[in-house]
C-alpha cells in the first residue's frame, strides 16, 4: 500500500514477528513501548478524530526519538542475526532470508517515520508551495477511539505509476465504467478523461468512450429530489425519511439506501426501522460478504450502507431494483489529502471545487448508480435525495454525467415500472 502507517498496532505486529525468530532483548521492546506511549500522549493533545499532522508541533520532538529506537533495533539485528536466533537454522540461505525480512520490517518503520516527518515539515513550515508538496500526513483516531495512528500518503500516485508501470510496460489499458467525468462547462474536456489523466500523471494516451450495452432510457429511472431538500439543513433526515419510505413502498423493498456518512445512516435508520415493512439490515450488523448473501437471498430486502457498498457490488436481477442516494457524494474538504489537493489546484489559479470536488463527486455517484443496472434485463430506480442536484448549476453538471436514465419528477410514475417487474 502507498499509505504508510505508524501506530501501536503496527509496531507490536513487527515486534511479535521478530520475537518468533530472534531472542530480542526486552530492553528494545520497553524502549519502543515508551516511545509509542509518548507519541500517543502527544497526538491526544489536539482534539478531533482526524487532523493534519502539522497541527501538532509536539510530534517533532517525539518522532526523532522513535527513529533512534528503530535504528538501535536495526543495529542489534545486524550484529546478532546469527547468534540471536531462538532456534539454530542450519541452512545459511534460510538464515539470511529471515535476516533480510526482519531488517526490511524495521527499515519500513524508519522510512515511515521519515515520510511522516518530511510531510509534517512541508505542511508546517510554509516553505514548500502547496502545489509542490509530495506527501500528506495526518493523525487518525482508531481502535475504538482509544489509540491514534499517523498515516502518510503520497500527494499523487503519478510518480509511482510512472516508475513502476507506465515506463516499464509497452502498453497499458485502463478501463472502467466510471473513469470518464465529462464537465459540460469545461473547454476541450478530452472526452471526460482530463481528471483521470491529471490524477495518474498520464500525458499522452489514446482515448475511447465505448457505448454501453445497456438501454438506460428503458431500463432505468432517475428521480432527483426537489430543491428544498438540502442535506446541509439540520432537519434533512426528518424530511428525507418519509421520502425514502415512499420510494421503498413503491419499489417493494429490494433496495440499497446509500449514505455518505455513518452519522446520517444511523439518524435515518432510527427514524425508519420501526416503519418499514421489509427485512432491513444496516452495514456493520454482519460481515460484508454475509450481508450481501443475506440481501441476495432475502425477499424484498433493504440494506442501509455506506463506504465500500458504493462500489464493487454485483447483485443481478430483481433482488436489487432500487438505489437511493442520500446526497451528492462530494469528498470532505476536511480530509487532509482532499484539502492538500484543493490547495495545490488553487495555488495554480484553478478552482479546487470545479477541478477536484465535482469530478470526484461524479466518479462516486456513477459508482453508486452502477449498483442498479448489472445486466441487459435489469430494471429499476436510482433516487438522489439532494435537492442541490436541481437547484445548483454544479448539480446539473454532475447529474448530466450519469448514464442516460429516464428522468421522472413524480414518484407515482414508478408504479408502472415496478408493476411490470
Amino acid at each position: 500500500a502507498l499509505t504508510a502507517t505508524l501506530s501501536p498496532v503496527s509496531v507490536n505486529r513487527m515486534m511479535r514477528k521478530l520475537h518468533r525468530t530472534y531472542a530480542v532483548p526486552g530492553s528494545y521492546d520497553a524502549e519502543l513501548d515508551e516511545g509509542m506511549r509518548r507519541l500517543q500522549q502527544t497526538l491526544a493533545h489536539v482534539p478531533g478524530d482526524k487532523y493534519p499532522i502539522a497541527a501538532n508541533e509536539g510530534v517533532f520532538d517525539v518522532l526523532p526519538v522513535l527513529r533512534e529506537s528503530f535504528y538501535r533495533l536495526e543495529n542489534w539485528l545486524h550484529g546478532n542475526w546469527k547468534d540471536g536466533l531462538r532456534r539454530p537454522i542450519e541452512n545459511d540461505a534460510e538464515a539470511e532470508r529471515r535476516r533480510d525480512l526482519a531488517l526490511r520490517a524495521v527499515a519500513a518503520h524508519i522510512a515511515t517515520v521519515d515520510r511522516i516527518e518530511s510531510a509534517a515539515q512541508q505542511a508546517g513550515s510554509g516553505a514548500v508551495p502547496a502545489d509542490e508538496i509530495d506527501a500528506v500526513a495526518w493523525v487518525e483516531r482508531g481502535d475504538g477511539g482509544e489509540r491514534y495512528e499517523i498515516n502518510a500518503a503520497p500527494f499523487s500516485v503519478a510518480d509511482f505509476l510512472k516508475g513502476t508501470l507506465f515506463e516499464r510496460t509497452r502498453s497499458v489499458v485502463l478501463t472502467s465504467a466510471t473513469i470518464a467525468t465529462p464537465l459540460r462547462q469545461a473547454q476541450g474536456d478530452g472526452g471526460g478523461f482530463d481528471f483521470l489523466k491529471a490524477s495518474l500523471g498520464i500525458e499522452d494516451a489514446q482515448q475511447l468512450v465505448a457505448p454501453s450495452p445497456f438501454d438506460y432510457a428503458k431500463q432505468a429511472r432517475l428521480y432527483v429530489a426537489p430543491p428544498h431538500l438540502n442535506p446541509k439543513a439540520a432537519n434533512f433526515a426528518r424530511r428525507a425519511a418519509p421520502l425514502i419510505e415512499e420510494i421503498l413502498d413503491r419499489s417493494g423493498g429490494r433496495a440499497f439506501v446509500l449514505f455518505t456518512s455513518y452519522a446520517r445512516l444511523r439518524e435515518v435508520h432510527a427514524l425508519l426501522r420501526e416503519r418499514l415493512a421489509f427485512p432491513l439490515r444496516v452495514q456493520g450488523e454482519l460481515p460484508r460478504t454475509a450481508l450481501l448473501d443475506w440481501f441476495r437471498t432475502t425477499r424484498r430486502a433493504v440494506l442501509f450502507a455506506t463506504g465500500t457498498f458504493w462500489e464493487g457490488i454485483d447483485v443481478v436481477g430483481d433482488a436489487l431494483s432500487c438505489v437511493v442516494i442520500d446526497r451528492l457524494p462530494f469528498p470532505s474538504p476536511a480530509e487532509p489529502l482532499v484539502a492538500a489537493r484543493i490547495a495545490a489546484l488553487e495555488a495554480r489559479g484553478r478552482s479546487g471545487f470545479e477541478h477536484y470536488m465535482i469530478p470526484s463527486a461524479i466518479v462516486r455517484l456513477k459508482q453508486g448508480f452502477g449498483r442498479l443496472i448489472r445486466s441487459t434485463t435489469d430494471r429499476g430506480l436510482v433516487a438522489i435525495l439532494d435537492g442541490r442536484a436541481t437547484s445548483m448549476r454544479y448539480g446539473a453538471t454532475i447529474v448530466d454525467a450519469l448514464p442516460p436514465a429516464t428522468r421522472i419528477d413524480d414518484l407515482a410514475a414508478l408504479d408502472e415500472l415496478f408493476g411490470e417487474m
